[in-house]
């Protein structure tokens, strides 16, 4: 199993995702990426040096028999919410939405919204992972974040501390901050 691209102005699943998913289906796959993070976004990875492509496999396997593959994106394409088939707690979790839109971010890809993440889950889990995480890898923990908006100012006020304050401090004020609504 893997994760869905779409190109912005197209309405069908990237052909990369689907070739993923071909290739893992049958074969004793594993928690994989091959999507690769520019270098200035290095400070999006785990504590392990595991970038979030690689963390969201992780994590997405854990309800998959620990077989998941987030495929890279191609030019125009972003990272689509799970298929009503495949929605699952993994899937559903704005921990692994926090994760992909950071994947996709990490490649210069656009991301889309929470809302359109989960529209296929019945269930959805915010700011929590509901299953036990891979002794493999850590989460970071900018993607427990509560965000009631777009992803997208999240991770501005995250590179913005990074970058300009260098320093802790201003990482915690920014997650204790109550998220601005709508």
């Amino acid at each position: 199993m893997g994760v869905n691209c779409r190109r912005r102005t197209m309405p069908f699943v990237g052909t990369l995702a689907v070739l993923a998913l071909a290739t893992l289906r049958g074969a004793n796959a594993q928690d994989t990426t091959n999507a690769t993070c520019l270098s200035n976004y290095s400070f999006l990875y785990n504590s392990k040096g595991q970038s979030p492509c690689l963390v969201a496999a992780y994590v997405a396997g854990v309800c998959n028999g620990g077989q998941f593959n987030v495929p890279a994106l191609i030019d125009g394409a972003h990272y689509t919410g799970p298929l009503t088939s495949d929605a699952n707690n993994c899937l559903c979790s704005s921990i692994f939405y926090c994760l992909m839109s950071a994947c996709g971010l990490c490649q210069n890809g656009p991301v889309i919204t929470w809302t359109d993440w989960t529209k296929n889950c019945s269930t959805v889990y915010l700011t929590v992972y509901p299953e036990n995480i891979p002794s493999v890898t850590a989460i970071p923990a900018w993607a427990y974040v509560n965000f009631s908006v777009r992803i997208f100012l999240y991770i501005f006020r995250f590179i913005m501390s990074r970058f300009l304050f260098h320093g802790h401090a201003a990482l915690r004020s920014i997650s204790q901050q109550d998220p601005t609504t709508k």
